[in-house]
């Protein structure tokens, strides 16, 4: 018989209706599971197993293949799951967006980050970004409530403290004339972060009305997270606010008393807008739309999910991080020993596969590491 936990968020996920998470048990957790010793060197992935609109627990060692370079390994760890609690040392990275419209969202609250996620998860700490041409680190990944609260303070009140870290534009993308280079921070927190200790897990949570100011797109910063084996969950803000101007804006435009005029020619036919302003307005609107869309698309991308609120206040927060807590837990860790290598480091592809088919559906369980 199979057990279903429900969790508490049930907010859509963009692009998509809103999705009751829940965890079912896939048969008897496998007894003693192999012992996660501090001196072994490993290589891990962490992962997902979902089935429709569950994430399915009990996942067995027989149900899975780890594969180092597409050759199967010996698994020596598997936790999580949402049936045990894991014990591998994760980091959350915590990527805000200081545009106006999302500091002023009321998102810092560093009682309620500790509350829904440091206090339910003993392996975890958290790690504070905030970015707008530029990215800065507020704190290094961290468990102390002292520390979290002055790197909260310090990207409320603006203040130039952290640690500067430039960005750079991806390869054939170009600057535009704001200051939110979204996917460049992505990027950027996600390369910071990453450390040679594979022994350490990572996601990143970021909160951003998603209009980025450069052409880059979420497929350039999902490819890097990917292959750091960094899933992320947009946190997507003020999409209601973009969807009603879109609305005004073509409610406006069907009101002009003279819809667009097609004339014919000698030479063809072609279009008159007699209302240009309206016209641009609604193009405008629609590019914002957009860019929303493909915000949100960067979860699917890396292997994470998004929310899609219909708005940000504490009590929303409280459920976004509640809803991201259930995540974690439900996360598996799957690992190996991989053979010693005394001369140059070379660079591995990990990857996890689901045996049985049955089970369900692997999200996530990918990533690129050297030794």
């Amino acid at each position: 018989m199979q057990t279903i936990l429900r969790t508490p968020i049930q907010y859509a996920m963009l692009l998509a209706a809103a999705l009751p998470l829940a965890v079912a048990q896939s048969g008897t957790a496998q007894a003693g599971n192999p012992t996660f010793h501090a001196e072994t060197r490993l290589s891990m992935v962490h992962f997902h197993v979902v089935q429709g609109q569950r994430f399915i627990g009990g996942v067995k060692l027989s149900d899975l293949d780890l594969q180092e370079d597409g050759v199967s390994k010996p698994i020596t760890i598997l936790e999580g799951g949402g049936t045990q609690a894991a014990a591998t040392p994760f980091d959350l990275i915590l990527l805000f967006d200081e545009s106006p419209s999302v500091m002023n969202a009321d998102l810092l609250s560093p009682l309620l980050f500790q509350q829904k996620l440091l206090q339910e998860m003993p392996n975890v700490r958290l790690a504070v970004y905030g970015f707008s041409k530029s990215l800065r680190k507020y704190t290094e990944p961290t468990r102390d409530f002292a520390q979290l609260s002055t790197a909260f303070e310090a990207l409320r009140t603006g203040q130039q403290a952290g640690e500067l870290i430039p960005l750079a534009l991806f390869p054939k993308r170009k600057a535009g004339t704001g200051q939110t280079w979204l996917y460049e921070a992505v990027r950027g927190a996600a390369e910071d972060a990453s450390q040679p200790d594979a022994r350490i897990l990572r996601s990143m949570l970021v909160f951003s009305d998603g209009l980025g100011t450069t052409t880059a797109e979420p497929q350039d910063a999902a490819s890097v997270c990917e292959s750091l084996g960094i899933p992320v969950y947009p946190v997507v803000l003020g999409h209601r606010r973009i969807l009603a101007s879109l609305q005004k804006a073509e409610r406006a435009l069907s009101a002009q008393p003279n819809p667009p005029v097609t004339r014919n020619s000698g030479k063809g036919s072609s279009t008159r807008d007699p209302s240009p302003a309206a016209s641009r307005r609604v193009d405008k609107e629609e590019a914002h739309e957009k860019s929303v869309e493909r915000f949100g698309s960067l979860g699917e991308m890396t292997g994470g999910r998004n929310f899609d609120p219909p708005e940000i206040n504490l009590d929303v927060l409280q459920k976004v991080l509640e809803g991201m807590s259930v995540l974690m837990r439900t996360d598996y860790v799957a690992g190996f020993s991989p053979e010693a290598n005394s001369g140059t480091p070379h660079k591995h592809r990990i990857e996890v596969k689901l045996r049985n088919l049955d089970v369900g559906k692997i999200v996530g369980g990918k990533r690129e590491t050297s030794y």
